[in-house]
């Protein structure tokens, strides 16, 4: 019984130490009660700033944040984050909201894992990235976000694993790229690319020309093996608009990035991209409108959708159209679109998408139950 009690009366010992203001998480930062709780959140206010600290349930600290209070919150001065272990996991400096000057992150061992620098909330400088082991992993050279000079990647054995220029465009060039034997993977830049992930699973699949992307480049799903974007390049310039695949590898709709650039080298086009989270709800929602179905209206309407930095609806536009019914049943439904963030240069992006509503009344159950009652009516 006494085994039973303790963990309840730990938590009433926490509640009782960091007051009313403390604030309970699970593992994936969704607000629980204490009994379920993975993380601890405390807020410490003053006139015009907030000190926010968070906590593991082991009392170890996780996390010092500040900002200024104001008709915004904002981010300001060094921002620390803890391992479970107690061991630091990342530093961040802010000014004015935006990242300011250089950050570091940690494995927990205490290994050196990336360091680089901000600039506006930029990455500006050299960023360096290490293997667990201190071998450098990847070096490369941003301008206020975007990447330029040479970048090279590295085995965790500390071989060359390629490198290549960025043109002051941010075209890249791939140079050289090599096994870990130190076999040319392309000689004079050119064949097929295949890329996998640590587990063998395929990643990537493209061709260089001459060391520059060229025709299809396309990005797997590492668990299910289906792809799910492409991406068309033409001496390594890509199409600024990405084709997303359904589940049978099929154009499903398209998105637009903005300050679209090649990351380079293994990185394709993203280091995460978008993916939809709702959209089927999305659709379920939208249904057929009822009076487009009784006036027999088909059609197809594309809206373009603009999502922001947080991969939430920002704003839209129809571009194309059969009628204004089945538009204005869309519409009514496009502010719930959510979908991931889209990560490029270690940062978040707001992207364009072109998301097709197709209304087809032979796809639609209710004018199927509505017909099967007509032919039963008829018959009898």
């Amino acid at each position: 019984m006494k085994y039973k009690l303790f963990p309840l009366l730990y938590l009433l010992c926490i509640q009782f130490v960091w007051g009313q203001d403390s604030t309970y998480y699970n593992k994936n930062w969704q607000e629980v009660q204490a009994s379920e709780a993975y993380y601890l959140k405390v807020s410490t206010d003053s006139a015009d700033q907030v000190v926010i600290r968070s906590y593991y349930m082991n009392q170890q600290l996780r996390s010092r944040e500040q900002f200024i209070e104001g008709r915004y919150r904002r981010a300001i001065g060094e921002f620390y984050y803890f391992h479970p272990n107690g061991k630091r996991s990342k530093t961040m400096a802010y000014q004015n909201g935006m990242r300011e000057g250089s950050y570091r992150e940690w494995y927990e061992s205490g290994h050196l894992k990336e360091r680089g620098n901000y600039l506006q909330d930029k990455l500006h400088g050299l960023q360096e990235s290490y293997y667990e082991n201190r071998q450098l992993k990847r070096s490369r050279t941003y301008r206020k976000g975007v990447p330029y000079d040479q970048i090279k990647s590295y085995y965790p054995s500390g071989h060359l694993t390629y490198k290549g220029i960025f043109s002051e465009k941010g075209i890249f060039k791939l140079e050289e790229v090599y096994t870990d034997e130190g076999e040319d993977l392309l000689p004079e830049g050119n064949g097929p690319w295949i890329q996998k992930n640590a587990n063998g699973a395929l990643w990537v699949e493209g061709f260089y020309k001459e060391g520059y992307k060229s025709g299809e480049w396309i990005l797997y799903d590492t668990l299910s093996q289906v792809p799910f974007m492409k991406v068309v390049f033409d001496k390594g310039i890509p199409n600024h608009l990405a084709i997303m695949l359904d589940k049978e590898g099929k154009a499903d709709y398209q998105v637009e990035l903005e300050d679209f650039h090649d990351l380079g080298g293994i990185d394709l086009l993203l280091e995460i991209p978008p993916l939809p989270m709702n959209i089927e709800e999305v659709k379920t929602a939208i249904g057929y409108p009822e009076k487009a179905r009784d006036l027999f209206i088909e059609g197809k309407v594309v809206a373009r959708v603009l999502m922001g930095k947080d991969g939430r609806y920002s704003k839209h536009r129809i571009i194309s159209q059969v009628h204004p019914m089945l538009v204005e049943g869309v519409e009514a439904q496009l502010p719930n679109l959510r979908f991931s963030r889209a990560v490029q240069g270690s940062q978040p992006i707001k992207f364009w998408v072109n998301i097709p509503f197709n209304f087809k009344l032979l796809e639609d159950k209710e004018w199927k139950r509505q017909k099967r009652k007509e032919r039963k009516k008829k018959g009898s």
